[in-house]
C-alpha cells in the first residue's frame, strides 16, 4: 500500500498578535477566521487611519500587521511606512488585487489569497 501524502503543507501554529487592517467586512472576517484557526490572535482595524489608532495604543505587542493596499483614508503602501518609521522591527505584509505599482514593499500578497499561501506568508513574514 502507498502513502499518498499532500503536496501542500500548512505552516506551523502560531501564537502571535496580528492587527489586520482590511476594509472589506467579508474578507476582513474570512481573514481573521483563517488566522485565527491557526492560533494567531487578530485585532481588526479597517483602514489605515484606525490601524494607526490602535498601533500607537498598544503596538509593542503586535508581532505583525496585514494589510490591504486600497483603502479609504491612507493607502497600505502609506500605513507600511509610517509603521516601520515607528517600530522597524514590525513585521508587514500588504495585501492587493491590484497592480502594487512602484511602491517598494518588501512583503506582498496578491488577492484573491489561498488560505495555506496566507498562512505561510505570515509564518515566513513572522520568522523572517
Amino acid at each position: 500500500m502507498v502513502e499518498v501524502t499532500s503536496a501542500i503543507e500548512t505552516p506551523r501554529r502560531g501564537n502571535e498578535r496580528l492587527l489586520l487592517v482590511e476594509d472589506e467586512t467579508a474578507l476582513q472576517r474570512a481573514t481573521s477566521r483563517i488566522l485565527g484557526q491557526q492560533g494567531y490572535e487578530v485585532v481588526l482595524a479597517s483602514d489605515g487611519v484606525e490601524a494607526l489608532e490602535i498601533f500607537g495604543h498598544d503596538g509593542n505587542g503586535i508581532a505583525l500587521v496585514l494589510t490591504d493596499m486600497a483603502m479609504p483614508r491612507m493607502r497600505g503602501d502609506e500605513l507600511a511606512q509610517e509603521l516601520s518609521a515607528r517600530r522597524p522591527e514590525v513585521a508587514i505584509i500588504v495585501m492587493s488585487g491590484y497592480d502594487f505599482g512602484d511602491a517598494p514593499l518588501a512583503n506582498r500578497l496578491t488577492k484573491p489569497v489561498a488560505p495555506e499561501a496566507l498562512l505561510r506568508a505570515v509564518r515566513e513574514a513572522l520568522d523572517g
